[in-house]
């Protein structure tokens, strides 16, 4: 178990902010709460998200959004 702390403490420590814009559909609306930092202009949105890289931080964004239809 304390591997288990010491990867999840090395993981917190090194999480960044970025910032994924992504199109969205036309009359794309999201539902329910937004586990981001979200702005949405138009067919562009913009999610502020924590993560390791710049891909996974994106990976999450796109599986958010699947999971959003």
């Amino acid at each position: 178990m304390a591997d288990t702390i010491e990867v999840l403490m090395d993981r917190i420590k090194n999480l960044k902010e970025y910032t994924v814009e992504v199109d969205l559909p036309e009359n794309y609306k999201l539902h329910g709460v937004i586990p981001y930092d979200t702005k949405i202009q138009g067919k562009k949105g913009s999610f502020k998200v924590y993560a390791l890289s710049y891909e996974e931080a994106s990976n999450q964004i796109k599986a958010y959004l699947e999971e959003q239809q």
